[in-house]
């Protein structure tokens, strides 16, 4: 679950800071001292495409805790009207995630073809959109599994 929210992040960042120094001007004394511009946003391209071949076995998990949450209580409260707390932030984790390796699929397929496997204009914004996304469906991953014990099993054998 952590290796997509690592790679992903580190590729959204490494393409926004290409993009402030490449179409803004901005420069950041650190990263013109550790690296060359291409270099970034070739970096950017391979944490980008390792962020999507981990993303693979998140979903399929994910998919099935779903399933499980489903199946352990339904979509409803009792009353049959409102959906339960879990399965909203469920729901709404997996659709952020889907949107978020959609639009990096897109964006790593496009850019594959540029130069150096630098990102244009419209990938450097997909990632400073994307990272508060990811960062936010991080958050309602983590509150699934520490708050309300999704993918856990804590029931141990004894012996």
């Amino acid at each position: 679950m952590h290796w997509p929210i690592a790679f992903l992040s580190l590729a959204y960042g490494l393409d926004t800071i290409y993009g402030l120094q490449q179409y803004f001007n901005i420069s950041l004394p650190l990263v013109s001292t550790l690296t060359t511009l291409p270099e970034l946003g070739k970096a950017g391209h391979y944490m980008q495409a390792l962020g999507i071949l981990t993303a693979v076995p998140s979903i399929t998990t994910g998919s099935q805790q779903l399933v499980k949450i489903y199946q352990n209580g339904g979509l409803y409260e009792a009353d049959g009207k409102t959906i339960r707390r879990k399965m909203k932030m469920t729901l709404a984790h997996a659709a952020l995630n889907d949107v978020i390796a959609v639009a990096s699929i897109i964006s790593w397929y496009d850019r594959r073809s540029n130069p150096g496997y630098l990102p244009a204009g419209w990938n450097v914004i997909s990632s400073a959109v994307l990272f508060p996304i990811l960062m936010y469906s991080a958050n309602l991953g983590g509150t699934l599994v520490y708050n309300l014990g999704t993918g856990l099993n804590l029931k141990t054998k004894r012996t």
